[in-house]
Parts: structure tokens; C-alpha cells; sequence
């Protein structure tokens, strides 16, 4: 009698486990270092092919048919994905250090050193493991912090773009030039251009991510924008669509608008911003639109601008505060209502004219728009910083910090920077062009590589790249008497040296297009990938894979290092800890012949 279970137990776990981090390793391996080739990859059947050096849309683009190899890939994917916002780079070298690091675990291979012995980690509960392994790697983090420097000037910016760029020197200029007209606080946004070369667009008013709602509004042909000098800005806090939201945005279109113009007195120029609108509010403002065509014709600038569509409600509420301007709203209490119309903090309809902001002006483009010079953001007849712009952005940067600190969520960091960054009125948009689908996809990548690294870089410090800080780290906690009398400690810093030897030993070897599973393997092959590695250790300094030489250049953020080790950290102990796996169901795809205590073989699937 056969029985079949949807258990997967340690022993054949361990093995799926250390297999497909294998076929995955295998496949971010191509893109290693300079000498790394593309992918191409075909997303849909409606797209086209998408060429790639990135290591993350590598492994996001892996597909396996068994339930075990796909959550294994899913939790890479899901520990990657961090570092790789944050910093740009690190996929890569975290899987193919976890594959090397795994191996050893599994397979319990003979150690460099004789006086360690693997055979510990069998003896070892493997929650004690997981505890050593995550001291371990607390205390390689300090050290490599302990060795980061500090971003000097836009010298050092290049040098980092040029090792996420693989040396594209155009592209590294642009980068380092935005950080020297900007300073090191300049937030860049990564886009695709529509033409063959990159240029830059440059933010220098606080922005919302949404340009104006229709071509009519544009008024600067030049530039291709809608720029409403000295305007009342109303911000609407939720949609427009009830009768009365509809209502205040009818008023306070005739009171600036269309009351002047029929009465041939002088326009108040006029900015509305709101999430969202209805049909109803289309239709006004199509009415709007044929007067502001009709009008400059005949020589009469009408100064009206829409913003909607606008899902920034952090930055929307950010500059609304800073323009001084009252936010119109729903309620539904109607008492609540008719006390803040009593205290002036809500409108009426004699009243919504009078809820707004203003700026020295509102320039407007397709997808962006900016707000110059709000009217709270000096003290009044100077151009110091006003008390309450200082204390928003000091709030901002304090929440950004404490939402990293915290492990907030990724969209949580990303809008708090960027509400940051846009009350710093300090945003670029960097558009990267190509002259083929391939050129321009791998050139995107390397630059929102680069642009997250220097920004990394800039926040935190950086160091050497090509793993090279971690690689020492190891080495000097390997060689410290901090952990002598640790057995189990020794064991893993042994097995992370020979791991970083054997990632190390890939890279250098890929110059030579030979990709073998581990250091001992270039030596056996006589290839002069082992030289490199070994004038790495002699000096601590990276060997450039171009060159051949010692280069004081290739830097990287410090946080690729510490990121790298943090995810290794967090996969070993899901693969280690684990005794099984429960699939959703019964399978024939793991087999494992077990005794049951009826006396039964029986097939555990």
C-alpha cells in the first residue's frame, strides 16, 4: 500500500532547496560584473522582448513548476527587493554567497582551514546556528560601518556610477553633474526617453507628481507649460463630484474668472488642485477651456489652471500648508460642518473664494508640476526659511529615519522620501535614451542602479565595491581573538571566507568567460582568477576586472555590503531552521520512502 502525504521533510527539502538556488545562481551569474552578458526576456506576448544586465529582473522573471523551488524563489525575490530599492545593487552577490554559503552547510565540505571543522553543524541545534549566524553578521556589519566615508564631492559621485554603469562615462557625468548643481540631497527620478540621447528635466519648486489636466491651459509654447504667476490656489482635499464640491468650484470660477471677464474687470489668476473630478466638473471646465482658446486669440491670456488626478495626499497637504491656504473638504457631520464654517476652518459659498493659498507662481507640464516660492516658506520681507517650513522638513527627515528604523514598508519609506525631497524643492528627472529596445533597457537599469547607490551613497557613506568590505570583514573577524573559543562561530566565519572566495574568484574569472562553482575549481583550472582574488586579500583594495589592476575607484555605497549580509542572514535562517515543507496538497514531485509505524513503506510526497 502506497501512502502519499504533502509532507516534504529536512532531507529532501535541504536538497530542492540547495538545487534551485543553484538554477538561480546560474542565472543572475551572467550578468556578474563588467564582463556579464544581457538577458533577454519575454514579459508578455504583447511586448516586447526586454534585455537586461540586472540581477533582480533576472530572478523576478524565473519561473519553476514545483511549489517548493517557487517559494524558495518568491523568498529571494521578497529579500532582495529591499536592498535593491535602497541601494541599486546587491541581488546578485546575495544569491550566489547564499548558494555558496548553502552548500557548505548541506554538503558539510572540507574547510581551507584544519582547524575547523564543519561537522559541528551537524551536532548544533539549528536554532543555535541561527543565533551565531545572526551575531556574526551583526558584528561584520559594525566593521564595515566602521569604514565608510563620506561623500566629498562629485568625483566621488562618478567613481560610484561608473561601477553601476559598467563604465558608461556619459551617462556617470550627467549623474555627478545633477549632484554638483544640486548637492547631495537632490532626489532623481530614473525615466525612459522617447529619443536616442538622455537629457535631464529639473524640479526647482515644490512638486506633485500630475501636470495639467488639458493642452488649453498651456500658455508657454517655448516650454510646453502652464505658468500661472501670483495665483490663488485652491486645494480640494477630496474629489469633486458631490453637488455641493461642484458647487464652490462653480463660485470660485465665477468670482476669478468669468464674473471679471463679463464684466471686463481684471482676472484673479486662479490654480485649482483636487484628487479627482466627475462628468459634471468636465463639463465646466470644457466651457473654460473654449473661452481660454477663444480669448488668445485674441491676444487675452486667461490665467486658469487644473491639477487633478492627484493621489500625492502627503506632499498635496505639505504644500497646501505651505502656501498658506485652507483645504476644502467633505463631511459627512453636518454639525461638524456648520462649526467650522462658524470658527472660518470650512467654507461656504459666499465664503470658497476666499480658501486659498498662493505662490510667487504654478508652472505646469505634462506630468509634473511645481509651486515656486509658497507664500509660507520665508519670514516675511526676507529669505530666511520660515520656523514652520523648517519644522516640516525636520518632521519629514526625523520619519523617514524612524520608518527605515522600524522596517516600515518600502512604499512607506519611498512617499515619505519623496515628500521630503519635494519640500527641498530639489527633484530631477533623468531621462535615458538608446539607440536600440536593448541599448535603452540595460542603459535604465544601470542608471536607476547608479542613481539609487550615489543616493545610498550620499545618505550613508560608501566604501569599496566588488564586495570587497565585506570580504575583509570577515577576514578580520576570522582573524581576531573575539570568537577564538567559539566553535560554532569559527565555523561559519570559515564558511563565509571561502564563500566570499569562491564569488570573488567567479568574478575575476568571468574576464576569462569561465564560470566554475568555487574558488578550489580556478585553482585546479590554473586560471589567473586566483591571482586577482589573492592581490584582493594582500591589499584589501579591489583589482579592476578591465585592467587587471589595483583600483581605489571602485567604490559603492557601504549599505551594499551591510545589505548583502543582512539578506544572507535572513535566507539561512529560513533554510536552515526548516524541517519541512507542508505543499497544499498531496504530490508526486518530492519522493521519499519512509517506514510508518504500522510497518507500511510508504511514498511521503
Amino acid at each position: 500500500m502506497e501512502v502519499f502525504s504533502n509532507i516534504v521533510e529536512q532531507q529532501t527539502l535541504r536538497k530542492v532547496n540547495l538545487d534551485t538556488l543553484k538554477i538561480i545562481r546560474d542565472a543572475v551569474a551572467t550578468s556578474f560584473g563588467p564582463y556579464g552578458s544581457s538577458s533577454q526576456i519575454k514579459i508578455g506576448d504583447d511586448t516586447l522582448p526586454k534585455f537586461t544586465k540586472d540581477g533582480y529582473t533576472i530572478l523576478m522573471n524565473l519561473k519553476f513548476n514545483g511549489i517548493i523551488e517557487t517559494s524558495l524563489k518568491e523568498v529571494m525575490e521578497d529579500l532582495t527587493r529591499h536592498v535593491v530599492k535602497e541601494v541599486g545593487d546587491g541581488t546578485t552577490s546575495a544569491t550566489l554567497l547564499s548558494y555558496a554559503i548553502f552548500k557548505r552547510f548541506v554538503t558539510m565540505e572540507e574547510p581551507n582551514n584544519p582547524e575547523v571543522n564543519y561537522e559541528i553543524f551537524k551536532s548544533m541545534p539549528p536554532v543555535e546556528i541561527e543565533k551565531s549566524f545572526k551575531k556574526v553578521v551583526k558584528r561584520l556589519n559594525e566593521i564595515i560601518t566602521q569604514h565608510k566615508r563620506t561623500i566629498e564631492n562629485a568625483k566621488d559621485i562618478k567613481k560610484i556610477a561608473m561601477v553601476s554603469t559598467n563604465s558608461d562615462e556619459e551617462l556617470s557625468q550627467i549623474i555627478a553633474d545633477i549632484y554638483k548643481e544640486n548637492g547631495n540631497e537632490v532626489y532623481i527620478d530614473v525615466k525612459r526617453s522617447n529619443i536616442d540621447e538622455d537629457y535631464t528635466k529639473t524640479y526647482d519648486g515644490m512638486t506633485l507628481n500630475t501636470g495639467y489636466g488639458d493642452k488649453a491651459y498651456i500658455n508657454d509654447k517655448e516650454l510646453g507649460a502652464a505658468n500661472i504667476n501670483n495665483p490663488h490656489i485652491y486645494f480640494f482635499e477630496d474629489p469633486i463630484d458631490t453637488p455641493e464640491m461642484v458647487g464652490f468650484l462653480q463660485k470660485i470660477t465665477w468670482n476669478n474668472i468669468l464674473e471679471p471677464l463679463q464684466n471686463k474687470k481684471e482676472f484673479i489668476p486662479t490654480v485649482i488642485v483636487c484628487p479627482k473630478i466627475s462628468s459634471d466638473v468636465n463639463t465646466i471646465l470644457d466651457n473654460i477651456q473654449k473661452l481660454i482658446f477663444q480669448y488668445r486669440g485674441a491676444g487675452i491670456n486667461i490665467p486658469f489652471l487644473m491639477i487633478s488626478n492627484v493621489h500625492q495626499k502627503g506632499i498635496f497637504m505639505d504644500i497646501a500648508r505651505l502656501c498658506n491656504a485652507k483645504t476644502i473638504k467633505k463631511y459627512i457631520d453636518f454639525n461638524n460642518q456648520k462649526r467650522d464654517q462658524e470658527n472660518g476652518d470650512a467654507p461656504t459659498m459666499d465664503t470658497v473664494h476666499e480658501f486659498y493659498g498662493t505662490a510667487d507662481a504654478v508652472v505646469s507640464d505634462y506630468d509634473k508640476t511645481k509651486f515656486i516660492n509658497p507664500q509660507g516658506l520665508y519670514k516675511p520681507g526676507t529669505l530666511d526659511f520660515s520656523d514652520e517650513y523648517l519644522q516640516m522638513v525636520d518632521y519629514l527627515k526625523t520619519e523617514v529615519e524612524s520608518a527605515k528604523r522600524d522596517g516600515q514598508s518600502l512604499n512607506t519609506i519611498g512617499d515619505l522620501k519623496r515628500r521630503y525631497n519635494a519640500l527641498k524643492a530639489n527633484m530631477v528627472d533623468l531621462f535615458i535614451g538608446g539607440a536600440t529596445p536593448e541599448e535603452r533597457d540595460n542603459r535604465f537599469d544601470a542608471a536607476e542602479d547608479a542613481v539609487l547607490n550615489c543616493r545610498s551613497a550620499a545618505e550613508n557613506g560608501y566604501g569599496y565595491g566588488a564586495n570587497v568590505e565585506g570580504f575583509s570583514a570577515v577576514s578580520i573577524l576570522r582573524e581576531s581573538s573575539n570568537f577564538a573559543n567559539d566553535k560554532l562561530v569559527m565555523a561559519i566565519l570559515d564558511v563565509l571566507y571561502n564563500s566570499y572566495l569562491d564569488i570573488m574568484a567567479m568574478l575575476y574569472g568571468s574576464a576569462e568567460n569561465l564560470y566554475l562553482d568555487s574558488y578550489k575549481d580556478y585553482e585546479e583550472a590554473g586560471s589567473k582568477a586566483v591571482d586577482y582574488v589573492n592581490k584582493v586579500i594582500k591589499n584589501w583594495v579591489p583589482v579592476d576586472v578591465v585592467t587587471k589592476r589595483m583600483s581605489y575607484d571602485i567604490i559603492s555605497s557601504i549599505d551594499s555590503d551591510t545589505s548583502i549580509l543582512e539578506i544572507i542572514a535572513k535566507l539561512m535562517t529560513i533554510l536552515i531552521n526548516c524541517k519541512q515543507f507542508v505543499c497544499p496538497l498531496p504530490t508526486v514531485s518530492y519522493k521519499q520512502s519512509v517506514e510508518l509505524d504500522n510497518g507500511v513503506k510508504a511514498i511521503l510526497e
